[in-house]
């Protein structure tokens, strides 16, 4: 577990058998590994019907892409209302080889994560919780180990933003000990440019500079990143060129079992995306407006009106809100199979009314007209 109590320590104190409680605990994570895959492979989650087993195909730089041109696979849990991983996940080549597998919660990446290479052997074993992370093991091809039992120095290439939300590729030099981060971390551009120090003692970070030219400022907070492409494009669903959205994708390569229902949805799930208009529109808690989607069986809208005006300038405002999300919904499912269906958008603001969407059903929201 990240964070100051970790299984290698007792009340702050390192524990005599750290080391083996950290192997332990590893090795729990595989048997639930094989335990989650060997029920799915012989039904889905009866405890949630939402979760399915899918496979999904990739390109060489983790991009979606066709079965035929795919360089890897995917096969995972996966939530088919929200549109995220949701349980175990394994990474194959396409000679069958196993080189990553792991576990999300409601889409994000939680607990260890494994990397192989073609040969089968392990090259890394990171610990993932939130935005912070562990790397447990890492090793070379030849079996050299750089970083073993969350203690070593490593290298490796990662993913960072810049302003405007552009990804950029870097490299940064760190070191763990006993599982928390130690030292100096550094932070390079690709150019070998300078872009972060930071300091650690005893996993707390003590000083961390940003660098932006000649200038440079002091931060409190560490520097936000994501481990490799892997992860960056699998986690965000990325696409080939090919495809001019996800549910296109879905509508081509991803089959519904059988009996399978479902409203129409958007990635991160409909209450969500609800939840982001009624912050874009910025309507008063007195205010409320309700839009009426035409929706095809491709998740196409076909017609907008308003269902229920309340003002032009609030109208503007919510129909802008609306519109702007409208190429991402995913179709209605009835049966396993796409369809057609009327979507009812109500609108309105404040924080009550975020609390609402939570803890009302669809069909409630739906009857708001």
């Amino acid at each position: 577990m990240i964070g100051k109590n970790k299984i290698i320590f007792d009340n702050g104190r390192r524990h005599p058998f750290g080391r083996y409680f950290s192997m332990m605990k590893q090795w729990l994570w595989v048997v639930l590994l094989a335990v989650g895959q060997g029920l799915c492979a012989q039904k889905s989650d009866p405890l949630d019907p939402r979760v399915e087993r899918i496979t999904l195909y990739y390109d060489n730089g983790w991009k979606l892409t066709s079965p035929e041109k795919s360089v890897f696979r995917r096969e995972a849990q996966f939530d088919l209302v929200n549109i995220w991983f949701d349980g175990d996940y394994q990474d194959y080549d396409a000679n069958g080889n196993r080189v990553g597998e792991g576990f999300y919660v409601k889409g994000v990446r939680s607990g260890f994560q494994y990397e192989y290479f073609p040969s089968h052997q392990l090259h890394t074993s990171t610990e993932v919780n939130g935005q912070d992370f562990v790397i447990w093991e890492e090793r070379t091809e030849d079996g050299k180990s750089t970083v073993q039992a969350g203690t070593g120095k490593f290298t490796r290439m990662y993913f960072f933003t810049q302003v405007g939300g552009q990804w950029k590729q870097g490299v940064l030099e760190g070191e763990f000990f006993r599982g928390r981060r130690e030292g100096h971390w550094l932070y390079r551009s690709l150019q070998g440019k300078q872009t972060d120090s930071e300091w650690y003692r005893n996993g707390r970070l003590m000083v961390r500079w940003h660098y932006e030219g000649v200038d440079s400022v002091r931060l409190a907070t560490r520097t936000p990143i994501v481990l490799s492409s892997w992860s960056l494009y699998t986690d965000q669903m990325s696409l080939v060129e090919t495809y001019s959205s996800l549910p296109v994708y879905f509508q081509q390569h991803v089959t519904y079992p059988k009996g399978f229902q479902r409203e129409v949805t958007v990635m991160g799930g409909w209450k969500s995306w609800l939840r982001k208009v009624a912050l874009e529109a910025g309507l008063e808690p007195s205010e409320l407006v309700v839009v009426r989607l035409n929706v095809d069986e491709t998740g196409m809208v076909r017609d907008v009106d308003l269902e229920s005006p309340y003002g032009d300038e609030q109208d503007k405002k919510v129909l802008k809100a609306v519109t702007a999300s409208m190429t991402q919904f995913f179709p209605a499912i009835r049966n396993g199979s796409p369809m057609a269906s009327v979507l009812y958008v109500p609108v309105s603001g404040g924080v009550a009314w975020q609390e609402f969407i939570d803890q009302s059903s669809f069909s409630t929201l739906q009857s708001l007209r």
